[in-house]
């Protein structure tokens, strides 16, 4: 490896603040809902939160104090719409109410009380106006949003807005650098910490030689943390596949042979809501459960019951590693509904308590003051765990540093967490059962982490796979390493449409893949737009954000080479990868291997050691097919969901919304038809898809528009005279089950019904 020069060495130190950022453009929680719904905006409350649809039935203990003033501040909460984020709504809810009840139980902030106003995000359309919605709303300050591309639409938005706002599950590396203001915080732990923990675990678990398979969602969180984590073990001399799986998938059996191929002796799944089913078919196909490992996106008290609803102890050996916070926190919000999420809570407790105490501490609802004094309150000062203890100190005229739910905390410059506290659960008995935590200090960690710089690309190396795979051109791995076989694919592209086969992407090779894929290269350019943004930062890059791979962003990951004393091929290679870890290691020391299965020593704080979390009994509730079996008007759906070979799954995950024709609905369709679809269970899936929706929808929840389906197609919603979903009337709504919602129409429904 070639010498580095001062002035090299000062630049190659800076690609710890900005690792893994292609790969992780839109992390989970990175990705956000799409959709056709209008936001709405809740009203401001007067005092206290209004709980919404099953509420905590207790509260926390919170310390006494004498009754607040009329409101002095307001929080909007931005809650995201219906669908693939509905369960982090679900738990970030719990956490912002639990916050203001603290907080005004605590004597409330600039002697008033703290309110909430809620703003519901668009499904479509300008995300960002969220942040004038919650002006108008009179809000001093915003908590969230849930999701990482909102959170970038956000930013700008807050400049303008003058105002400003704290995340508590945004985790896209780029939101670092994307805020120039100072006006938007997140306690949500960036994905490559998350990936750095995860590689350190996996470490410890890996024996000689042993490779690892990261199952993931084909989007923008599975294939961003999926290529972010199989680069990272790649660097690191350990193989590493990922197998992408559909986010609509039901069924899995395919996806698990796939996994039992790969032979390897760890399996991650990157997954959300899904991840019940997912782990049902991997136990079933022979994955040891010992050996698999899930992320946040799984860590829900059901997680046995849902996969395994007969047998929970079949998924006894499951982690599941996450930043969830403090445990007694965790405990508290199991024992008070078993079946509520918990992932992101304390992260949003602690988003909405920060802004109170940084209000505090400013004398002012000025949100620019607020977000000067945010690091302030959080670090340096004399540790405090909740907030009467903190407000009472800062009455004081103390210095505070809040050390909250989620962690430590300690918001640096960038606006990021300075620690990070990852819990590990395994499941024991059926449930949640041995627990610890280890919190990491970050800040060391970017220190040691430079080489993940050289990996910010294998997202937009993951995209092309999947790109040349769909081209016909690729039949390798999807693991973002840009090796032999991605040249060849490449190659034989290029001769395709008459360019010369180098093997190598640059320009001419960019415009054509673009032609051909059109739409479908929307990837590739949002891959291509964090490079960019990446080696911006790092000092290489000087052209536009614009999603184009053009000579100008050649010559910057060039320069990045020629730093690391590899061959300027203008990608990040398996070369890179290498001499970038290598570079890590030779300017830093080893990083420390934590422990999963020890709670760390907490840090210094005015409040007890954290109790283990104890085991939880789960009610037994009716799951969907149940309900649907038990109601005499539903039996012909019941026995064809059995018939179609769809009843473990759609009894197994959810939440799931079913329009469930009655049985005169499917009395009233021809014979020869009703024949035809049992006699082949593939159709008669493909028409029962069709009626589930992902997502619990209620009658009041749902929308004027449409609604994506697990067939793939849409379903039109009409609210002009009743419900009705592509013409066809609800008849019977909100039948609940314990993984979702049904509501019985009047007609048996097509693709081919008129929207």
């Amino acid at each position: 490896m070639a010498n580095a020069t001062p002035s090299t060495r000062t630049r190659l130190a800076r690609l710890a603040a900005f690792t893994v950022v292609a790969a992780l453009a839109a992390g989970a929680c990175s990705g956000d809902d799409d959709g056709d719904s209008a936001a709405t905006t809740a009203a401001p409350t007067s005092a206290a939160p209004v709980t919404t649809a099953a509420p905590d039935t207790t509260a926390p203990p919170t310390t006494e104090a004498p009754p607040v003033a009329a409101t002095a501040f307001t929080l909007a909460y931005v809650e995201p719409a219906a669908g693939l984020l509905g369960d982090l709504a679900t738990a970030q809810r719990r956490g912002m109410e639990d916050a203001l009840n603290d907080i005004n139980a605590g004597g409330g902030v600039l002697g008033g009380s703290v309110a909430m106003t809620t703003i519901t995000e668009p499904r479509s359309g300008d995300v960002a106006r969220v942040v004038t919605d919650a002006v108008a709303a009179g809000a001093n300050a915003i908590v969230g949003p849930a999701g990482s591309t909102t959170a970038t639409a956000m930013i700008p938005a807050l400049e303008v807005a003058a105002t400003t706002a704290c995340s508590g599950s945004a985790t896209a590396p780029s939101l670092t650098s994307s805020d120039t203001t100072g006006r938007f915080f997140r306690t949500a732990v960036s994905d490559e910490h998350l990936i750095a923990h995860l590689v350190d675990t996996l470490r410890t678990r890996l024996p000689e030689g042993a490779s690892v398979a990261v199952v993931a969602r084909s989007d923008a969180y599975g294939i961003g943390v999926g290529a972010g984590l199989t680069a990272s073990l790649t660097a690191q001399g350990i193989a590493a596949t990922i197998v992408p799986y559909s986010s609509s998938t039901v069924l899995f059996n395919d996806t698990a042979a796939a996994v039992v191929a790969t032979g390897a002796q760890q399996v991650v799944l990157v997954s959300y809501g899904e991840g019940a089913s997912l782990l049902s078919s991997l136990v079933k196909a022979g994955v040891p459960t010992t050996s698999i490992i899930g992320l946040d996106g799984m860590f829900t008290p059901r997680l046995a019951a849902q996969a395994f609803p007969s047998s929970p102890t079949s998924a006894d050996g499951v982690s599941i590693i996450g930043t969830t916070g403090a445990r007694d926190y965790i405990a508290s919000l199991i024992e008070r509904n078993p079946e509520g999420q918990v992932v992101y809570a304390a992260q949003v407790y602690d988003c909405a308590v920060a802004l109170t105490l940084a209000a505090q501490a400013a004398g002012s609802t000025d949100a620019t003051a607020i977000a000067a004094q945010m690091p302030a309150v959080t670090a340096g000062g004399v540790a405090c765990t909740t907030f009467a203890d903190c407000m009472s100190k800062l009455r004081a005229g103390e210095d505070i540093d809040f050390d909250g739910r989620s962690g430590t905390i300690g918001f640096d410059a960038l606006g990021d967490p300075s620690s990070a506290r990852f819990t590990t659960t395994v499941i024991a008995g059926g449930q949640l059962g041995e627990t610890a935590s280890v919190d990491i200090d970050i800040a060391a960690q970017r220190d040691q982490a430079a080489y993940e710089a050289a990996i910010a690309s294998a997202g937009f190396t993951t995209n092309l796979q999947g790109k040349l795979t769909l081209l016909g051109f690729y039949s390798g791995p999807i693991d973002g390493i840009y090796d032999d076989e991605v040249i060849a694919a490449l190659a034989a592209f290029q001769t395709s449409v008459g360019l010369p086969a180098t093997g190598q992407y640059d320009q001419a090779t960019d415009d054509a893949l673009r032609a051909k894929l059109g739409s479908g290269a929307a990837a590739i350019s949002q891959a291509t737009a964090d490079l960019q943004l990446m080696l911006t930062q790092l000092g290489y890059y000087r052209g536009p954000i614009d999603g184009k791979y053009s000579q100008a962003v050649i010559d910057a990951v060039k320069k990045l080479q020629a730093d690391l004393g590899v061959p300027q091929t203008g990608v990040v290679d398996a070369a890179t990868l290498k001499a970038a870890y290598e570079q890590g290691l030779a300017n830093q020391p080893e990083p420390p291997v934590p422990s999963t299965t020890t709670t760390a020593p907490p840090p210094p704080t005015t409040a007890a050691p954290e109790p283990t979390v104890p085991p939880v009994t789960l009610p037994s509730t009716p799951d969907l097919v149940d309900t649907l079996e038990a109601d005499p008007r539903f039996t012909t759906l019941a026995g064809l969901i059995v018939i179609a070979g769809l009843r473990d799954d759609l009894a197994q995950v959810g939440p799931f919304t079913i329009f469930a024709p009655t049985n005169d609905a499917f009395d009233a369709l021809d014979a020869d038809t009703l024949a035809a679809l049992i006699d082949d269970p593939a159709a008669l899936r493909d028409l029962l898809l069709y009626h589930v929706v992902p997502g619990g929808y209620d009658a009041g929840s749902l929308f004027e528009g449409t609604l994506p389906t697990l067939n793939g197609a849409m379903l039109g919603v009409s609210l002009a005279d009743g419900v009705r979903v592509n013409g066809s009337a609800v008849v019977a709504a909100d039948i609940r089950a314990s993984n979702g919602i049904i509501h019985g129409i009047d007609a048996v429904l097509s693709p081919a019904t008129p929207l």
